[in-house]
């Protein structure tokens, strides 16, 4: 049997673990989108951010959510992160074209 997204009856646990992140991405694009905000000062810069963020959690959901532990500090942790790379790569390139 073939399950909506493609698996097979067996592979329940992987249609689990994609609910369970498309809930977390659904619940935590606002409040993700308002820190992103304030850290980029920029609207498009911050749906970026959530954007990158969500697409990186999403490659280690199973591992970040192992333990039971509640994802949304990984997601600000990660989002912080992912905006510090990008002052640094903008800090970088004015400095290079002086």
């Amino acid at each position: 049997m073939t399950g909506s997204r493609g698996g097979s009856a067996s592979a329940g646990g992987a249609d689990a673990a994609y609910d369970t992140f498309e809930a977390f991405v659904r619940d935590s694009a606002k409040p993700l989108l308002r820190v992103a905000w304030l850290l980029s000062g920029d609207e498009h810069a911050a749906q970026d951010l959530v954007q990158e963020t969500h697409v990186r959690m999403a490659k280690g959901w199973p591992r970040i959510t192992r333990d039971g532990m509640d994802p949304m500090p990984y997601a600000r942790t990660t989002l912080y992160r992912l905006q510090v790379d990008s002052s640094r790569r903008r800090g970088s390139a004015r400095r290079s074209t002086r």
